[in-house]
């Protein structure tokens, strides 16, 4: 036997479920619609392929807005145009750069944003521009691709460079390198008594060498006593010097006393004695002529005329 089905029920059940539903969506957009953001601009000098209406913006990771639009720069075409909804009180400072990011393996990219400087002053809106400018940094894919010629040109020369290392000519020198090398080591081999001599004279040094500085601080104090000696020899004979100086000073003052004060009365008393040795001279001469002029003395010489 059926049951009868409650129609009345189910309508009513429908009609309140869908009420409900409704009230959810209006909720939830309502919700939605209280977000304020503010926009801004920034120009892209590289490829956006992924990059699409509504793509996540994130500052630091953390998701703060979404793409609004993409277009070109008409006033330079190599750029592209992207304006950016970002919540309103996002630190956007002078600092804060955007930069294209891949959202792993998907292809899809989104932008991030990043304060180098926290502490610059907040951006704002340029005369001339209709909205605030985040400047720029280019994205990883973009540094590959500006360092990639780079490394290529390296590993061109590294490539060359091995190819000359492993030529015939050089793997030749390189095989009779290590020919040499074994006839040196078994030279070395064969000679291994010379060479504990060696080692054995070279201990000896050593010890000698460490017997050495252990007497070098007695070595150090003689030089010192040494130089002392020296500094005290070298103060006495400028002492003995000063002295030699000083006696000489003083023979020259007594040589010009004795030129100034003695030397004329001497040559006074010498002339005082040749004149008496004349006289004495004559005396002589005049007694041998004639003796008696002890007894009588000097003869009267003769009158001369009119006496």
């Amino acid at each position: 036997m059926q049951r009868k089905v409650n129609y009345t029920v189910v309508g009513l059940f429908v009609i309140v479920l869908s009420i409900a539903m409704f009230s959810g969506i209006a909720w939830l957009i309502g919700r939605g619609e209280r977000t304020e953001y503010n926009v801004y601009a920034v120009y892209m000098a590289e490829d956006v392929t992924g990059l699409t209406i509504q793509s996540p913006v994130r500052y630091n990771g953390v998701e703060v807005g979404f793409v609004k639009s993409i277009s070109l720069d008409h006033s330079n075409l190599k750029n592209v145009r992207i304006l950016l909804n970002i919540a309103e009180g996002t630190p956007i400072n002078t600092s804060t750069v955007a930069t294209v990011m891949p959202q792993g393996i998907t292809g899809m990219l989104y932008i991030n944003l990043k304060s180098e400087e926290p502490s610059a002053p907040l951006l704002v809106r340029k005369e001339g521009d209709k909205y605030p400018v985040i400047k720029p940094k280019p994205s990883l894919f973009v540094q590959a691709g500006k360092v990639m010629p780079e490394i290529i040109k390296g590993i061109e020369k590294l490539t060359e460079s091995i190819d000359q290392l492993l030529s015939k000519e050089n793997r030749d020198r390189i095989d009779k390198t290590l020919v040499n090398l074994e006839n040196i080591t078994t030279n070395m081999a064969s000679r291994g008594k010379d060479f504990d001599k060696i080692i054995t004279n070279l201990d000896r040094t050593l010890v000698n060498m460490n017997k050495i500085t252990k007497n070098f601080p007695e070595l150090t104090d003689q030089i010192k006593t040494t130089m002392v000696s020296v500094k005290e020899a070298s103060d006495q004979f400028a002492l003995t010097s000063n002295n030699a100086k000083s006696l000489i000073t003083e023979s020259r003052r007594v040589a010009d006393n004795l030129s100034t004060q003695v030397m004329p009365d001497f040559q006074l008393l010498m002339n005082s004695f040749n004149e008496a040795s004349s006289e004495i001279q004559e005396f002589v001469k005049q007694l041998n002529r004639n003796p008696s002029i002890v007894i009588r003395g000097r003869a009267i010489g003769s009158p001369g005329p009119g006496e």
